[in-house]
């Protein structure tokens, strides 16, 4: 099985062979177009497989997290989440709680990637139509597409990388000249092509971080928050209306509740942001997002304080 490492690397290396060419009138030339189309189907497969694990992180960190810190919310006066979690986060986190306990693979695979890069669940019909999103799930560049729609930013024409999709899944070992991949001129294939990997590789490494940053937040999240539910459980089961916050944060310190405040906040900034704008190139969003929560983790890897806070 390839690793995404192994696929990306293999379609660096096809496409650097390709550039020691110069024609597609070259026997070679044809073959070893066919291995990058090869290789790129195989880094759209492990991209695909990521999104996957981006989508599960991200219902886990609503469906879970962010559903017990609404219940905080809820059943408290004030206290460290005060003004964080929004309707939509709520009506987030139930969708998601949803999906985790009766199966999210229901969605449609075009879906189940909108999911990952962080498209709203109300959105997911207008995500079908979306060229990147499309593509990434099936591999296909649907035919009614014109040349003014963009995928992955408009990094590569998507005739062009339509050609390249059924080549992948085509048997045929040496394509007539008649194949739209060899319509171009050569060198702005290439480029066309070097472009297009580059966009692929950063993409993985974005939903990399997120599913990182997701877990990671919710593991820390979560037994500060159940330590709070128990304490409300405690102290106020039955109780009508809203309990006192300065009861039930009686036994965290300050240190803790302003960690609980902060992780709360890019934990539900980072499920919100969607990570690829209309074009299908990365979006500032996203980059935002990422750039917050990982400040936050690095801060708190380097504070002992914080450590201990988060196993208390």
């Amino acid at each position: 099985m390839i690793t995404d490492p192994e696929a990306h690397g293999l379609l660096a290396e096809a496409i650097a062979l390709l550039a020691k060419t110069g024609s597609f009138k070259d026997p070679a030339t044809r073959l070893q177009m066919l291995r990058v189309a090869k290789a790129m189907e195989a880094v759209r497969h492990a991209l695909e497989t990521r999104a996957h694990a981006v989508a599960l992180a991200r219902l886990r960190a609503l469906g879970v997290t962010a559903a017990r810190l609404a219940k905080i919310f809820d059943r408290l006066e004030g206290g460290p989440l005060l003004g964080l979690i929004a309707d939509g986060d709520r009506a987030a986190a139930n969708w998601s709680a949803g999906m985790l306990g009766h199966g999210w693979h229901g969605l449609s695979p075009t879906s189940r990637i909108a999911c990952g890069v962080g498209v709203h669940h109300a959105s997911f019909s207008e995500a079908s139509d979306d060229p990147t999103l499309h593509w990434i799930a099936s591999g296909e560049v649907p035919l009614y597409l014109q040349r003014s729609w963009q995928v992955l930013g408009g990094v590569i024409d998507t005739a062009l990388l339509r050609s390249l999709s059924d080549l992948a899944r085509s048997m045929h070992e040496y394509p007539d000249a008649r194949s739209p991949v060899f319509a171009g001129g050569y060198r702005d294939t290439l480029h066309q092509l070097e472009c297009m990997a580059s966009a692929l590789l950063s993409l993985d490494l974005r939903l990399q971080e997120c599913a990182w940053m997701l877990t990671r937040l919710s593991d820390r999240l979560d037994p500060l928050a159940q330590r709070v539910l128990s304490a409300l459980n405690t102290r106020y089961s039955g109780a009508p209306g809203a309990a006192s916050t300065d009861h039930v944060y009686a036994g965290f310190d300050p240190a803790q509740q302003h960690r609980m405040r902060a992780e709360s906040a890019v934990l539900l900034q980072l499920s919100r942001a969607r990570l690829l704008d209309d074009t299908g190139a990365l979006s500032i969003q996203g980059h935002t997002a990422v750039i917050e929560a990982r400040r936050l983790l690095l801060r708190g890897a380097a504070a002992p304080s914080c450590r201990a806070g988060a196993t208390a």
